[in-house]
């Protein structure tokens, strides 16, 4: 998945002075030739297809069998897994189509030595509205396409029932520590979706809907065009590649998108999704990942509240009202909260560890997974 390659940076964020500092741009200095990091594996090398990463046995969690990781990249989900079911690979790092997961639940007899994890998820599947334009700025129009979406028909259909209710409030259950369940689930009501949709500015022109060329996003948005359609709002979906898909959202060029927001272990992250700083353009581009130019003051008076919260029972109060804010706001249009569906092959390895939050790929399965 050429996703991967976004999230290794992620992982290795420190950077010494010695190592930038006669570099004539270091906050654009990726140091992927030599990068430090601080976990159980070390980068070892690259090449266009694979990355590799030995493993660091001077770190006290360090793996107790495995010798290192090597991450293969591939463009197509489909040879991805049968790949996995060939023992070409062990794991894949996205989570398995639904109808795929179910297969070999209910046929275990066709797919030796391939196993399914299913644990609570921690994307936010959502509507992403672009607030520099109308009527995506309105609240009428954002009300209105949140009461016309039928999300469990979506969590049925398209998720084969692989996913739950999202929180009216954004953040999922998993951040169970500042999740307030209070709030609710969105729930469809076309009356409603009329109403504020003829209290908004909204004017009969066109609107486009900017997806990932996956199955689910693909599928969620026809639906989602057929449930504005019956409200009186036309959509036209554009479908794209991941990358071209996030050079859109970098560069403010769409009207809504299909996105996923990672929050279930991180909420703090909302921080970056939605606060008016992390939304600026910069040189054509959006400076953070505020991609939508979300700008509510409300919502950001929490937000720095969370930001400069230290004291436990301060935060939670923070999170909790955030949460209320982005009921009341609806800044974005969460659907529901897919499952984490994870395979991963006995056939060469054992002792897979699973995680209710973490899921198959964590750090108490590399310390302990044995060869056979």
């Amino acid at each position: 998945n050429s996703s991967v390659i976004d999230m290794i940076p992620v992982a290795i964020p420190i950077i010494p002075k010695a190592r930038w500092k006669d570099v004539e741009r270091p906050m654009e200095f990726s140091n992927l030739e030599d990068p430090v990091g601080t976990g159980t594996f070390k980068f070892s090398r690259s090449t266009p297809q694979t990355v590799t990463f030995d493993a660091f046995d001077k770190h006290p969690d360090a793996p107790e069998y495995i010798s290192g990781i090597v991450f293969h990249l591939v463009q197509d989900q489909t040879m991805g897994f049968l790949g996995l079911v060939r023992g070409d690979y062990d794991y894949i790092a996205w989570d398995l189509d639904p109808v795929l997961a179910t297969q070999i639940l209910q046929t275990p007899s066709r797919y030796p030595d391939m196993n399914v994890a299913i644990t609570e998820g921690i994307n936010v599947t959502s509507v992403m509205f672009n607030h520099r334009r109308e009527p995506m700025n309105d609240l009428n129009f954002r009300k209105a396409i949140q009461y016309a979406v039928n999300y469990p028909e979506i969590i049925e259909r398209v998720y084969q029932g692989y996913a739950s209710e999202a929180s009216l409030g954004m953040i999922p259950s998993t951040a169970e520590y500042v999740y307030d369940g209070s709030l609710g689930a969105p729930v469809l009501d076309v009356d409603l979706a009329r109403h504020y949709l003829e209290q908004s500015d909204y004017d009969g022109r066109k609107l486009r809907i900017l997806v990932s060329s996956t199955k689910e996003q693909m599928e969620v948005a026809e639906y989602l065009k057929l449930y504005l359609g019956r409200i009186g709002i036309e959509i036209e979906v554009d479908v794209l590649g991941h990358e071209a898909v996030t050079s859109r959202l970098q560069s403010a060029d769409f009207d809504m998108a299909i996105t996923g927001y990672t929050i279930g272990a991180q909420p703090s992250m909302l921080f970056y999704h939605m606060h008016t700083s992390r939304g600026e353009i910069e040189d054509g581009r959006v400076a953070g990942y505020n991609y939508g130019g979300i700008s509510i003051p409300e919502i950001d008076a929490v937000l720095n509240r969370i930001w400069m919260s230290f004291e436990e029972t301060a935060l939670k109060k923070a999170f909790v009202d955030l949460q209320r804010m982005i009921a009341e706001f609806v800044p974005a249009v969460p659907i529901c909260v897919p499952n984490r569906v994870q395979a991963y092959s006995t056939k060469r390895f054992t002792n897979w560890q699973i995680s209710d939050v973490d899921g198959v790929f964590t750090s108490e399965t590399l310390r302990v997974l044995q060869p056979k």
